[in-house]
Protein backbone atom coordinates (compact mmCIF):
# COMPACT_ATOMS: atom_id res chain seq x y z
CA UNK A 1 0.00 0.00 0.00
CA UNK A 2 2.87 2.38 0.70
CA UNK A 3 4.11 2.01 -2.90
CA UNK A 4 0.67 2.78 -4.32
CA UNK A 5 0.28 5.92 -2.22
CA UNK A 6 3.62 7.28 -3.45
CA UNK A 7 2.97 6.67 -7.18
CA UNK A 8 1.82 10.30 -7.84
CA UNK A 9 5.40 11.44 -7.25
CA UNK A 10 6.54 9.67 -10.41
CA UNK A 11 3.60 10.29 -12.75
CA UNK A 12 4.70 12.56 -15.68
CA UNK A 13 3.09 15.99 -15.72
CA UNK A 14 2.55 16.25 -11.99
CA UNK A 15 3.93 19.61 -10.80
CA UNK A 16 6.78 19.53 -8.33
CA UNK A 17 6.35 21.47 -5.10
CA UNK A 18 8.31 24.72 -4.98
CA UNK A 19 11.13 24.86 -2.45
CA UNK A 20 13.13 27.81 -1.11
CA UNK A 21 16.58 28.38 0.32
CA UNK A 22 18.11 31.63 1.60
CA UNK A 23 21.57 33.06 2.27
CA UNK A 24 22.50 36.23 4.16
CA UNK A 25 25.78 38.15 4.46
CA UNK A 26 26.89 41.56 5.72
CA UNK A 27 29.62 44.18 5.69
CA UNK A 28 30.31 46.93 8.25
CA UNK A 29 31.74 50.45 8.09
CA UNK A 30 32.92 52.84 10.80
CA UNK A 31 33.58 55.81 8.49
CA UNK A 32 32.18 57.15 5.23
CA UNK A 33 35.76 57.47 4.01
CA UNK A 34 36.14 53.69 3.80
CA UNK A 35 36.41 51.99 0.42
CA UNK A 36 33.63 49.84 -1.01
CA UNK A 37 33.13 46.39 0.50
CA UNK A 38 31.55 43.34 -1.10
CA UNK A 39 29.00 40.86 0.25
CA UNK A 40 29.58 37.47 -1.42
CA UNK A 41 26.83 34.85 -1.31
CA UNK A 42 26.36 31.43 -2.93
CA UNK A 43 24.76 31.28 -6.35
CA UNK A 44 22.03 28.72 -7.01
CA UNK A 45 23.54 25.33 -7.85
CA UNK A 46 21.35 23.52 -10.42
CA UNK A 47 23.22 20.26 -9.63
CA UNK A 48 23.70 19.35 -13.25
CA UNK A 49 20.26 20.58 -14.28
CA UNK A 50 18.33 18.50 -11.76
CA UNK A 51 17.02 21.66 -10.03
CA UNK A 52 15.29 24.56 -11.80
CA UNK A 53 15.49 28.08 -10.37
CA UNK A 54 12.08 29.78 -10.76
CA UNK A 55 12.48 33.02 -8.75
CA UNK A 56 15.17 35.17 -7.12
CA UNK A 57 14.44 37.69 -4.36
CA UNK A 58 17.27 39.95 -3.16
CA UNK A 59 16.59 42.05 -0.06
CA UNK A 60 18.81 44.63 1.61
CA UNK A 61 18.68 45.71 5.24
CA UNK A 62 20.90 47.94 7.37
CA UNK A 63 21.54 48.98 10.96
CA UNK A 64 23.41 51.85 12.59
CA UNK A 65 24.72 52.71 16.02
CA UNK A 66 27.05 55.01 17.95
CA UNK A 67 27.89 55.86 21.59
CA UNK A 68 27.32 59.62 21.99
CA UNK A 69 27.73 62.07 24.86
CA UNK A 70 27.81 65.88 25.03
CA UNK A 71 29.08 68.42 27.54
CA UNK A 72 27.96 72.05 27.29
CA UNK A 73 30.56 74.65 28.24
CA UNK A 74 28.25 77.60 27.53
CA UNK A 75 28.13 79.94 30.54
CA UNK A 76 25.06 81.93 29.47
CA UNK A 77 22.35 79.62 28.11
CA UNK A 78 20.54 76.38 28.80
CA UNK A 79 19.74 73.98 25.94
CA UNK A 80 17.56 71.06 24.93
CA UNK A 81 19.59 68.51 22.99
CA UNK A 82 19.23 65.12 21.31
CA UNK A 83 21.73 62.79 19.72
CA UNK A 84 21.53 62.07 15.98
CA UNK A 85 22.96 59.44 13.65
CA UNK A 86 22.63 59.48 9.85
CA UNK A 87 23.41 56.49 7.62
CA UNK A 88 23.27 56.33 3.81
CA UNK A 89 24.64 53.66 1.46
CA UNK A 90 24.44 52.46 -2.14
CA UNK A 91 24.77 48.93 -3.48
CA UNK A 92 24.47 46.83 -6.62
CA UNK A 93 24.53 43.22 -7.79
CA UNK A 94 23.73 40.97 -10.75
CA UNK A 95 20.63 42.47 -12.39
CA UNK A 96 20.51 45.19 -9.67
CA UNK A 97 21.82 48.53 -11.01
CA UNK A 98 21.18 50.40 -7.74
CA UNK A 99 20.24 49.34 -4.21
CA UNK A 100 20.16 51.89 -1.42
CA UNK A 101 19.19 52.76 2.12
CA UNK A 102 19.06 55.96 4.17
CA UNK A 103 18.04 56.61 7.77
CA UNK A 104 18.20 59.52 10.22
CA UNK A 105 17.63 58.44 13.80
CA UNK A 106 17.41 60.74 16.82
CA UNK A 107 17.36 60.05 20.55
CA UNK A 108 15.02 61.46 23.16
CA UNK A 109 15.68 65.08 24.14
CA UNK A 110 17.55 66.07 27.31
CA UNK A 111 17.92 69.47 29.00
CA UNK A 112 21.40 70.88 29.67
CA UNK A 113 22.09 73.53 32.32
CA UNK A 114 24.61 76.36 32.16
CA UNK A 115 28.21 75.15 32.43
CA UNK A 116 28.91 74.02 35.99
CA UNK A 117 32.53 75.06 35.95
CA UNK A 118 34.18 71.96 34.45
CA UNK A 119 35.49 74.18 31.66
CA UNK A 120 37.51 72.30 29.06
CA UNK A 121 37.26 68.97 30.84
CA UNK A 122 34.93 66.52 29.11
CA UNK A 123 32.20 65.61 31.59
CA UNK A 124 28.98 64.14 30.18
CA UNK A 125 27.25 63.98 33.56
CA UNK A 126 24.37 66.27 34.58
CA UNK A 127 23.50 69.04 34.90
CA UNK A 128 25.44 70.51 31.92
CA UNK A 129 26.15 67.24 30.13
CA UNK A 130 24.49 63.98 29.15
CA UNK A 131 25.53 60.55 28.05
CA UNK A 132 23.02 59.30 25.45
CA UNK A 133 24.58 55.84 25.56
CA UNK A 134 24.25 53.64 22.50
CA UNK A 135 22.09 55.44 19.94
CA UNK A 136 20.99 52.78 17.48
CA UNK A 137 18.43 51.46 15.00
CA UNK A 138 18.27 47.83 13.90
CA UNK A 139 17.41 46.05 10.62
CA UNK A 140 15.95 48.93 8.66
CA UNK A 141 14.62 47.77 5.29
CA UNK A 142 16.48 48.96 2.21
CA UNK A 143 15.40 48.08 -1.32
CA UNK A 144 14.34 44.67 -2.64
CA UNK A 145 14.71 43.26 -6.14
CA UNK A 146 13.62 40.38 -8.42
CA UNK A 147 16.53 39.98 -10.88
CA UNK A 148 16.64 37.44 -13.71
CA UNK A 149 17.12 33.85 -12.58
CA UNK A 150 19.76 33.25 -15.26
CA UNK A 151 22.09 35.70 -13.48
CA UNK A 152 22.06 33.58 -10.32
CA UNK A 153 22.01 29.91 -11.35
CA UNK A 154 25.18 27.96 -12.02
CA UNK A 155 25.82 24.34 -12.98
CA UNK A 156 27.82 23.66 -9.85
CA UNK A 157 28.87 25.75 -6.84
CA UNK A 158 29.36 29.46 -7.51
CA UNK A 159 29.03 32.91 -5.97
CA UNK A 160 27.29 36.24 -6.56
CA UNK A 161 28.69 39.59 -5.41
CA UNK A 162 26.96 42.67 -4.01
CA UNK A 163 29.32 45.69 -3.75
CA UNK A 164 28.34 48.20 -1.03
CA UNK A 165 29.41 51.87 -1.08
CA UNK A 166 28.99 53.84 2.16
CA UNK A 167 27.83 57.41 1.47
CA UNK A 168 27.16 59.03 4.84
CA UNK A 169 28.03 58.27 8.45
CA UNK A 170 27.17 61.20 10.73
CA UNK A 171 27.26 61.07 14.54
CA UNK A 172 26.37 64.37 16.22
CA UNK A 173 23.69 66.18 18.23
CA UNK A 174 21.01 68.80 17.70
CA UNK A 175 20.33 71.68 20.07
CA UNK A 176 17.55 74.20 20.77
CA UNK A 177 17.16 77.16 20.81
CA UNK A 178 20.59 77.20 19.14
CA UNK A 179 23.98 75.50 19.45
CA UNK A 180 26.05 76.16 22.62
CA UNK A 181 28.84 78.71 22.17
CA UNK A 182 31.21 76.06 23.49
CA UNK A 183 30.71 72.31 23.91
CA UNK A 184 32.47 68.95 23.75
CA UNK A 185 31.11 65.99 21.84
CA UNK A 186 32.09 62.44 22.73
CA UNK A 187 31.58 59.99 19.84
CA UNK A 188 32.69 56.35 19.95
CA UNK A 189 32.03 53.10 18.10
CA UNK A 190 30.12 54.56 15.17
CA UNK A 191 28.94 51.75 12.90
CA UNK A 192 26.93 51.03 9.75
CA UNK A 193 26.17 47.41 8.83
CA UNK A 194 24.53 46.49 5.51
CA UNK A 195 22.97 43.06 4.96
CA UNK A 196 22.10 41.31 1.70
CA UNK A 197 19.70 38.37 1.70
CA UNK A 198 19.05 36.25 -1.38
CA UNK A 199 16.16 33.79 -1.51
CA UNK A 200 16.00 31.17 -4.25
CA UNK A 201 12.72 29.49 -5.18
CA UNK A 202 13.20 26.31 -7.19
CA UNK A 203 11.68 22.99 -8.22
CA UNK A 204 13.31 19.60 -8.75
CA UNK A 205 13.06 18.21 -12.29
CA UNK A 206 10.52 15.34 -12.74
CA UNK A 207 13.31 12.75 -12.94
CA UNK A 208 14.61 13.95 -9.58
CA UNK A 209 11.15 13.69 -8.06
CA UNK A 210 10.86 10.17 -9.46
CA UNK A 211 14.09 9.17 -7.74
CA UNK A 212 12.86 10.69 -4.49
CA UNK A 213 9.61 8.74 -4.87
CA UNK A 214 11.40 5.47 -5.53
CA UNK A 215 13.62 6.06 -2.54
CA UNK A 216 10.57 6.65 -0.37
CA UNK A 217 8.95 3.50 -1.72
CA UNK A 218 12.04 1.47 -0.84
CA UNK A 219 12.13 2.97 2.63
CA UNK A 220 8.46 2.10 3.27
CA UNK A 221 8.96 -1.46 1.94
CA UNK A 222 12.01 -1.97 4.11
CA UNK A 223 10.15 -0.79 7.21
CA UNK A 224 7.25 -3.19 6.45
CA UNK A 225 9.57 -6.17 5.99
CA UNK A 226 11.26 -5.34 9.26
CA UNK A 227 8.01 -5.64 11.20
Amino acid sequence: MGAVLLLPLVVPGVASAALTTSYTGSVSFSSDLEADKTITLPSFNTVGGTLTLTDVLVEFFFSGSCDIGVDSDDVDETFTVNARIIRTWLGSGPGIPVAFGTKTYTSASVGLAIDNGDGGTLDTSAPDGTDFGNVAFAMEAGTWHNPLESLYDTNGPGTVDFPIDVQTIVNDFQSLPDMPDAYQLDVQNGLLTVYAKVTYTYTPEPATMALLGLGAVGLVARRRRGR
